[in-house]
Protein backbone atom coordinates (compact mmCIF):
# COMPACT_ATOMS: atom_id res chain seq x y z
CA UNK A 1 0.00 0.00 0.00
CA UNK A 2 1.18 3.38 -0.38
CA UNK A 3 2.48 5.12 2.15
CA UNK A 4 1.24 8.93 3.20
CA UNK A 5 3.84 10.73 5.37
CA UNK A 6 7.19 11.55 5.43
CA UNK A 7 10.48 10.34 5.19
CA UNK A 8 13.67 11.91 6.80
CA UNK A 9 16.96 10.94 5.22
CA UNK A 10 19.42 12.63 7.68
CA UNK A 11 23.74 12.17 7.20
CA UNK A 12 25.95 13.61 10.11
CA UNK A 13 24.18 17.13 10.08
CA UNK A 14 22.47 17.14 7.50
CA UNK A 15 18.99 16.28 7.10
CA UNK A 16 16.29 15.75 4.07
CA UNK A 17 12.55 15.52 4.51
CA UNK A 18 10.19 13.68 1.44
CA UNK A 19 6.86 14.14 1.63
CA UNK A 20 5.02 11.50 0.06
CA UNK A 21 1.24 11.58 -0.84
CA UNK A 22 0.32 7.87 -1.52
CA UNK A 23 3.72 6.89 -2.12
CA UNK A 24 4.83 10.01 -4.33
CA UNK A 25 7.34 12.24 -3.60
CA UNK A 26 5.35 15.80 -2.96
CA UNK A 27 7.66 18.22 -1.75
CA UNK A 28 11.54 18.11 -0.17
CA UNK A 29 12.28 20.21 2.81
CA UNK A 30 16.25 20.19 3.96
CA UNK A 31 18.75 22.41 6.41
CA UNK A 32 20.97 22.90 3.24
CA UNK A 33 20.39 26.16 1.62
CA UNK A 34 21.34 25.15 -1.67
CA UNK A 35 18.26 23.11 -1.60
CA UNK A 36 15.81 26.36 -1.39
CA UNK A 37 13.53 26.93 -4.35
CA UNK A 38 14.58 30.13 -4.52
CA UNK A 39 18.10 28.89 -4.90
CA UNK A 40 17.22 26.37 -7.37
CA UNK A 41 15.68 29.13 -9.83
CA UNK A 42 18.96 31.52 -9.68
CA UNK A 43 21.35 28.34 -9.93
CA UNK A 44 19.44 27.70 -13.06
CA UNK A 45 18.62 31.24 -14.47
CA UNK A 46 15.36 32.23 -13.68
CA UNK A 47 16.00 34.48 -11.32
CA UNK A 48 19.34 36.97 -11.09
CA UNK A 49 19.24 37.45 -7.25
CA UNK A 50 19.64 34.89 -3.84
CA UNK A 51 15.33 34.93 -3.22
CA UNK A 52 14.52 32.68 -0.85
CA UNK A 53 11.41 34.29 1.34
CA UNK A 54 7.98 32.75 0.52
CA UNK A 55 6.06 36.31 -0.01
CA UNK A 56 8.66 37.09 -3.67
CA UNK A 57 7.92 33.22 -4.69
CA UNK A 58 4.00 33.94 -3.72
CA UNK A 59 4.91 36.62 -6.07
CA UNK A 60 6.48 35.00 -9.13
CA UNK A 61 3.24 32.40 -8.94
CA UNK A 62 0.95 35.12 -9.13
CA UNK A 63 2.13 37.40 -11.55
CA UNK A 64 3.55 40.23 -9.49
CA UNK A 65 7.64 39.72 -10.09
CA UNK A 66 7.91 43.24 -11.41
CA UNK A 67 6.84 44.43 -7.97
CA UNK A 68 9.77 43.68 -5.60
CA UNK A 69 13.35 44.37 -5.24
CA UNK A 70 15.47 43.27 -8.07
CA UNK A 71 12.80 43.58 -10.63
CA UNK A 72 12.53 40.09 -11.49
CA UNK A 73 11.28 38.50 -15.22
CA UNK A 74 7.26 37.48 -14.78
CA UNK A 75 7.01 33.75 -14.53
CA UNK A 76 3.81 32.26 -15.26
CA UNK A 77 2.18 29.96 -12.59
CA UNK A 78 2.73 26.99 -14.98
CA UNK A 79 6.42 27.63 -15.02
CA UNK A 80 6.44 27.24 -11.31
CA UNK A 81 4.68 24.31 -10.56
CA UNK A 82 6.39 22.94 -13.67
CA UNK A 83 10.20 24.20 -12.25
CA UNK A 84 9.03 23.09 -8.30
CA UNK A 85 8.04 19.81 -9.95
CA UNK A 86 11.45 19.27 -11.56
CA UNK A 87 13.17 20.31 -8.42
CA UNK A 88 11.71 17.75 -6.03
CA UNK A 89 12.62 15.06 -8.31
CA UNK A 90 16.08 16.20 -8.71
CA UNK A 91 16.43 16.25 -4.44
CA UNK A 92 15.05 12.96 -4.47
CA UNK A 93 17.32 11.36 -7.06
CA UNK A 94 20.32 13.17 -4.96
CA UNK A 95 19.07 10.72 -2.32
CA UNK A 96 20.15 7.54 -4.22
CA UNK A 97 23.06 8.91 -4.61
CA UNK A 98 23.97 9.03 -0.54
CA UNK A 99 26.02 5.82 0.53
CA UNK A 100 25.63 6.15 4.55
CA UNK A 101 22.76 7.47 6.69
CA UNK A 102 19.59 6.77 7.66
CA UNK A 103 16.12 7.18 7.08
CA UNK A 104 12.71 6.84 9.35
CA UNK A 105 9.02 6.88 7.81
CA UNK A 106 6.98 8.80 9.48
CA UNK A 107 3.37 8.38 8.74
CA UNK A 108 0.34 10.95 8.93
CA UNK A 109 -3.10 10.99 7.78
CA UNK A 110 -4.15 11.39 4.34
CA UNK A 111 -3.70 14.49 2.18
CA UNK A 112 -5.05 17.70 3.69
CA UNK A 113 -7.98 19.31 1.78
CA UNK A 114 -7.05 22.31 -0.42
CA UNK A 115 -3.40 21.19 -0.89
CA UNK A 116 -2.05 21.59 -3.97
CA UNK A 117 0.16 18.97 -5.32
CA UNK A 118 3.62 19.58 -6.91
CA UNK A 119 3.86 15.72 -8.72
CA UNK A 120 4.11 15.79 -12.67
Amino acid sequence: MAETGLVRFTRGILVKDVYLVRGAPESVNSNTSGDRFGEYLVTRGFLRCPISSAPWLRCLAFGQAGRGPGRARLMRPLDVFRLLSQQVRERVMELFSWTEGEFQLLPWPAEPCGRVSARA
